[in-house]
């Protein structure tokens, strides 16, 4: 039921034959998933005619298909009501246990993923998984799909070692089943590299991004969606590396492109929109940071259920504007909204719970209402002393946070001590040139000097 390799570059006109049993697949992989479904119509009416009905194995796999595209386009339910038809079939054929019934469910999962449904997408990533253990060895092909969705599932919900323990699983299996440059590999070096960046080990990830840059590019996959993708992931690691221009320039090239497919409505715009308000954010472009991030709120409210992690981060960047802007009220409102959205959907102990504490204790910090932030910083380090995010950039800035209301306070010993722990877990994770540790730096040694 495998959707295919890429096989059309995605400005390549089709001189095939009209109608062709797979000719979906091409077109889908091609980014073209309008022309796409209406193709893969075409082939479900092809195949009722041969067989008489749709108890078939192919009706089974263009249903999938079918669910595939939809889900491209953002059309969950239709995505869904495909899949579960797909679902049906396979078990009335094949029976409620098959390896066809077992992929739909992965196929499924990966739905409640791109949702925000994380617990949903868990369960039916988890059946997939067990279900194809129960036939084939743990390093056969069919388990590389659900392997790397649970990886994703895992480093949503921070859980970063089960996510790297699947994403190492996906990549040996993708390893011996189709080597390391076969364009197959992209989800599995995708996976590794967005969950090395959200730990914080930004360099790591990018090679893993930079990687699937330079396979797309010797595929002569430069305009196609996959390409737009990978160059925002790749200038998420900038961005955060302190590259602020190179994020900036790289991000409008990636919107631009993803828009070109996709059209400025589609769900996934909400990505490169975020992305863009993080940019103008970090150069101090309030008005651009605001649109984009307004944008990208609307999107997600237009194609998702709250709470949702994808809202949220919205929501949070604009607080963070408002902040900026000295409109407190508003930027509280926000973050507030933002960090029990985040708690609803991924628990009190997240990490995202904790990276709203230290923005809320960021707007305390404004408002010169030191004890209140304080007391959010403190909330934050109470999850973020944890061993899985212990030296995390976020405990970095909980810890800067405090250090500097201690050093308002006149608690300078305090301060010092923090502040030396936020520049030694910051300087790990950001590189001795990016201007917050080349800042904090300072900031401890006029410290010391004073002492």
């Amino acid at each position: 039921m495998s959707q295919g390799k890429l096989h059309l570059q995605a400005d390549e006109a089709y001189e095939g034959p009209e109608v062709t049993e797979t000719l979906s697949i091409d077109l889908g992989h091609a980014g073209r998933y309008e022309e796409a479904v209406k193709q893969a119509e075409i082939e479900l009416l092809i195949n009722i005619s041969t067989f008489g009905d749709e108890n078939n194995q192919d009706a089974v796999d263009i249903y999938a298909r079918t669910g595939w595209l939809y889900n491209r386009l953002g059309l969950f339910d239709k995505a869904l009501e495909c899949y579960h038809k797909s679902v049906s079939i396979a078990i009335e054929i094949f029976g409620q246990f098959s390896d066809d019934v077992a992929e739909v469910y992965d196929e499924i999962g990966a739905i409640y993923i791109e949702r925000g449904q994380i617990d949903k997408a868990l369960e039916y990533h988890q059946k997939s998984v067990n279900m194809f253990l129960g036939s084939f060895e743990p390093d056969d092909i069919n388990l590389l799909n659900p392997y790397v969705h649970l990886s994703v599932v895992n480093r949503i919900l921070g859980n970063y070692e089960i996510a790297l323990k699947y994403a190492k699983r996906a990549l040996n299996t993708g390893l011996t089943n189709y080597g390391a440059d076969s364009l197959d590999m992209l989800d599995c070096y995708n996976s590794l590299g967005l969950i090395y960046h959200s730990q914080g080990r930004y360099l790591l990830g990018f090679q893993y991004h930079l990687k699937q840059l330079d396979m797309l590019k010797d595929a002569n996959l430069t305009n196609h969606p996959d390409w737009a993708y990978t160059e925002a992931c790749i200038c998420m690691s900038y961005l955060e590396l302190g590259q602020y221009e190179g994020a900036l320039r790289g991000f409008k090239s990636a919107y631009e492109l993803a828009e070109k497919f996709l059209g400025e409505s589609h769900y996934k715009m909400s990505f490169y929109n975020l992305n863009l308000g993080h940019a103008y954010l970090k150069l101090n472009e309030l008005e651009k940071a605001e649109e984009h991030y307004k944008r990208a709120l609307d999107l997600s409210r237009k194609f998702f259920e709250e709470p949702n992690i994808y809202i949220a981060d919205s929501i949070e960047g604009l607080g963070k504007v408002f902040q900026k802007q000295q409109k407190y009220d508003e930027a509280m409102d926000y973050c507030l909204y933002a960090l029990d959205m985040r708690a609803k959907q991924q628990g009190k102990k997240s990490l995202a719970v904790a990276m709203s504490y230290n923005s809320i204790g960021d707007i305390f910090t404004d408002q010169k209402s030191y004890e209140k932030a304080l007391k959010n910083y403190e909330l934050a380090d109470e999850i973020l002393r944890d061993e899985t995010y212990i030296d995390h950039p976020t405990r970095g800035r909980t810890l800067l946070g405090m250090g500097e209301i201690y050093l308002k306070q006149g608690k300078t010993k305090d301060a010092l001590n923090n502040l030396k722990k936020a520049h030694k877990i910051l300087l790990n994770s950001h590189g001795k040139e990016h201007p917050d540790v080349i800042s904090l730096k300072k900031t401890i040694e006029k410290i010391e000097v004073e002492v």
